[in-house]
Parts: structure tokens; C-alpha cells; sequence
């Protein structure tokens, strides 16, 4: 999240030069009474500087910024806040019953949220850095044997919401069917060249996730012209079914291993297919052209927003 919004920052200081944005990021995940100095803080810039609107990411972000009556809040939504907790499912639609905008990053999410004060705007992404390399290279440069199959999971296996038991589920079944020549790789710690690198070295990216809003990761791996397989969750199924309908699935593990076996199957077929073309919709600039006509329906002092 944290590496998302910062190149989001960017590309709309990049766009609209007349924008200054102070940034304002700060992490509770291990200490939640940093909730409480977020506001102080928030409130504390707010005294400080002259402010047009606050652009909040999560839900429990975007409650706290409503802790002030200086400006207008937009929040962005991106699934998690959503779909995974029941308690930040509540927190999340008093937070958009609230706020001036909402911004959900999937048509889903805006379902859920209900509000009419809703755009859908997806995540973008760098996708100059993400481009297609030689399996055979990149897989000689990381240490992976050619002949082996390999399949991406998109995160950290300790992240209960990305699911890895189903994904680990479904390499024991597939390593059974093909002999123990498939092998998982794991993102996890990478630089963002080394995501890349992981994405062409690897066969296919599954999906097993519970909760998902609009991922990156996917973008990144079609835009490297990797297959990706996916359960439904988030956006992955809109995206996806533009390609084949063998890239979806259920959740039910035999499901899932049927059509990654097609897939494996016929390499050969799906690296034909340009993925990254289409891709070039998400770009960063992209989204930032959709987020600035919002963002200035808001201009009150011409110059400072703070997310």
C-alpha cells in the first residue's frame, strides 16, 4: 500500500505541478493507538499549513481524517477494508456514509459501499518497469532450473487474506500430476526488479486470495506477459476474462488445479497472447488523469492537499 501511494503521489505531482501534496503515512498494524496520534498529528498539519482536502487510502484511514472539520475527505477503498474483518467492514461504510468522496478501487467494492458519492478507480502501476524478459535468462540469473515448472504466489505466505494453505493445497496436487517437476516461488521482501524477475521466471501467477480490491501484482505479471490464474475475488475476474476463460476458477482446489494444468498444458498458446497491451490503461498517469477533475472540484487555496 505504502509503495502504491507514494508513486500515485508522483505521477499526479508530475501531471498538475500547481498541486503540493504533504505526505502523511504512518502504520498501526502492530500498535493500534497509533489510530489515536494519526489524529493529533493530522490535526496538527491542518493547523499548520492551508489545506484543500485530505485523500485518505483504507478505511481505517480515511475514519480518522474525518476526526477534524477543516476539509473535505476523500478515502480510497481498496477491498481489505471491506471484505475481510466484519469490524472494519462497519468501520469502513460509516467512514464512506461520511466522506465528501469515495473512491473504490473495483466495481465490487462500490457495491458494497453503496454510496452515490462513488468512483470506481482502479490501481495503477509502473508498468515501464514491468515488461517481458527471457524465461531462460532471468530463470539462469535467479538460480531456477529451466526444465522445472514453476507457479507465483503473490505475497507473503504469512498473510492470512492472500491464502496460501489453498495455494499450497493445489502445488501438493499438481506435483502429484506432473511428477514433482512444479515448484512455488513466493514475492515476498523483493525490490520491485526482483518482482519482476520472480514474474518472468515463473510459468504461471495463481491467485488464491480471500480479499483483493484491485491488485497490482496482476497487473505486473500480465503486463510481463505471465499467465495468471485466478479465483474470484476483486477485480481479477473482469481483468482476466478479456484473455481465456481458463485463467478463472472457483476456490475448490480441483477447480483451480484444472485450470492451471490447462494452462501449463498449453504455454505455448498463451504466450501468444499480448496481456501487456492491454495493460496500458492502468498506467500511473493514467489513473492520475481520472483522480485530478476530482481533486479539483475541491481547490480552495490552489496548491496543498494532503494524503
Amino acid at each position: 500500500m505504502e509503495h502504491f501511494v507514494s508513486e500515485q503521489v508522483k505521477s499526479i505531482k508530475k501531471l498538475d505541478k500547481s498541486i503540493d501534496i504533504i505526505r502523511y503515512s504512518f502504520s498501526a498494524r502492530k500498535n493500534k493507538l497509533k489510530y489515536i496520534t494519526a489524529i493529533f498529528n493530522i490535526n496538527k498539519i491542518l493547523k499548520n499549513n492551508k489545506i484543500d482536502l485530505i485523500h485518505a487510502h483504507y478505511g481505517l484511514t480515511g475514519f480518522i481524517s474525518l476526526f477534524q472539520n477543516s476539509c473535505p475527505v476523500i478515502c480510497t477503498f481498496h477491498g481489505g477494508d471491506v471484505f475481510y474483518h466484519k469490524w472494519q467492514n462497519i468501520i469502513s461504510r460509516f467512514t464512506a456514509r461520511h466522506c465528501t468522496v469515495n473512491i473504490s478501487v473495483s466495481d465490487h467494492i462500490a457495491k458494497i459501499l453503496n454510496r452515490n458519492n462513488t468512483y470506481t478507480i482502479p490501481c495503477g502501476f509502473d508498468i515501464d518497469s514491468f515488461y517481458p524478459e527471457n524465461k531462460d535468462i532471468v530463470r539462469e540469473k535467479l538460480g531456477l532450473k529451466k526444465n522445472l515448472r514453476y507457479i507465483l504466489f503473490t505475497s507473503d505466505s504469512n498473510r492470512p487474506a492472500k491464502n496460501y494453505s489453498l495455494f499450497k493445497k493445489v502445488i501438493d496436487i499438481l506435483n502429484i500430476k506432473y511428477n514433482n517437476n512444479i515448484k512455488e516461488l513466493i514475492l515476498k521482501g523483493l525490490t520491485k526488479d526482483q518482482v519482476r524477475n520472480y514474474i518472468n521466471a515463473s510459468d504461471i501467477l495463481l491467485f488464491t486470495s480471500i480479499s483483493e480490491g484491485s491488485n497490482i501484482t496482476l497487473k505486473e505479471a500480465l503486463s510481463c506477459n505471465t499467465p495468471v490464474v485466478s479465483v474470484d475475488v476483486g477485480d481479477n475476474k473482469d481483468m482476466l476474462s478479456q484473455f481465456s476463460s481458463h485463467l478463472n476458477t472457483s476456490y475448490l482446489p480441483e477447480n483451480i488445479v484444472k485450470e492451471v494444468s490447462f494452462v501449463l498444458d498449453n504455454l505455448n498458446y498463451f504466450e501468444h497472447i499480448d496481456f501487456r497491451g492491454k495493460m496500458y490503461n492502468y498506467k500511473l498517469d493514467n489513473i492520475a488523469r481520472e483522480l485530478l477533475p476530482v481533486y479539483h472540484k475541491f481547490d480552495k487555496y490552489k496548491t496543498h492537499y494532503i494524503f
